[in-house]
């Protein structure tokens, strides 16, 4: 059920108000006639301004060509979501609990979908096929309607991965294994371009070796840009996964930077970082974790190379838009700041 806003309540508390009104007699008819006469009338202004506000938050016009990534507050695991123009959306992993009974899919990711009057996923993308990025996503797929699910590894063994292959085959939705290789995807101004793992063909030579896929470094990497602007979503490479796509002829620029790994040692190397020349990383880490995510040595190589870091155990959830005109980032957790084109600002607060 969508999370309704405090006008919608008014507007609801308002119908339940006057139906109470015409349901109480007093014992002079014409002060009744009165009362009921002024209740229809709220019930009715209030009806209509309660189906009027569920209409514009379904159907409201979009503005300028935007695309707002939100990266979620899952604890030590991963969860995005992206808002293309054409009202496209596309959740990249949903989080999850390794051993753990907290279902992350049906307790946080579900209701922030909700919340945001999100019921229809366009894509779910399984950037690769470890419990912290998939674990939520049974809980997603059993809750809302998806149009097809991408994957970078079929055949990882995972039981939740198993599980999921059956499911999309159970009710027919389709399963896009997505690499290097694949065209590129453009929605509206929007243009989707999967930079990782390698095709098949080169699988063998590039970075040097055999491409280990079940590993981190077989992660689905995606590059979504508007213009000039552009966000890479890196998945769980590691030092191996960010040498392959130093090896890309066409480069990695962008403005944002999912860091990879959630900020491992074994990952974000200077020369990986440099490449990208990101003005702002978004890190996803638990609380207090026992991995020391983002270790200091990671946090402290951003710093050195002027990248703005913000992080979810710090921040809260993290939304980042892009625009043709530029970007700006912000964490919604009270007391966060952000960053954008023109420098740093005042972070929203949300959820």
């Amino acid at each position: 059920m969508y999370t309704p806003t405090a006008g919608m309540l008014v507007a609801y508390y308002g119908v339940v108000a006057a139906c109470l009104m015409l349901n109480r007699v007093d014992v002079g008819a014409s002060r009744q006639i009165r009362r009921n006469r002024f209740a229809s009338w709220l019930a009715g202004a209030c009806g209509l301004l309660l189906v009027a506000q569920v209409l514009m938050k379904l159907y409201l016009p979009e503005g300028a060509p935007t695309v707002r990534l939100t990266l979620l507050d899952v604890g030590e695991g991963e969860a995005i979501l992206l808002e293309l123009p054409g009202k496209r959306r596309m959740l990249v992993d949903a989080g999850g609990v390794p051993g753990g009974r907290f279902d992350v899919g049906a307790h946080v990711v579900a209701p922030f979908l909700l919340h945001e009057w999100i019921g229809h996923l366009d894509v779910l993308v399984l950037s690769h096929a470890h419990e912290d990025h998939i674990g939520g996503v049974p809980a997603i797929l059993r809750g809302f309607s998806v149009g097809e699910v991408w994957s970078a590894d079929a055949a990882a063994a995972s039981i939740t991965l198993l599980w999921i292959q059956e499911y999309l085959r159970h009710r027919r939705i389709p399963l896009r294994m997505v690499s290097a290789e694949s065209p590129v995807l453009r929605w509206g101004e929007a243009t989707i371009e999967a930079l990782n793992p390698p095709g098949r063909r080169s699988q063998d030579s590039v970075g040097g070796g055999v491409f280990e896929s079940r590993y981190g470094d077989a992660s689905l990497v995606l590059r979504i840009s508007i213009g000039n602007h552009a966000a890479v979503l890196t998945g769980d490479i590691e030092k191996a996964g960010e040498e392959t796509l130093l090896h890309r002829p066409e480069g990695i620029r962008a403005q944002v930077l999912k860091v990879p790994h959630h900020g491992s040692r074994s990952s974000s190397g200077t020369a990986f970082i440099e490449a990208v020349r990101p003005d702002v990383a978004l890190v996803s880490a638990g609380h207090r974790n026992g991995f020391r995510h983002p270790h200091p040595e990671i946090v402290e190589r951003y710093q050195r190379l002027g990248v703005r870091l913000l992080r979810t155990d710090r921040d809260g959830a993290i939304t980042v838009e892009l625009t043709r005109q530029g970007m700006r980032a912000w964490g919604r957790r009270e007391g966060s700041t952000g960053v954008g084109d023109q420098g740093s600002e005042a972070g929203v607060r949300g959820r």
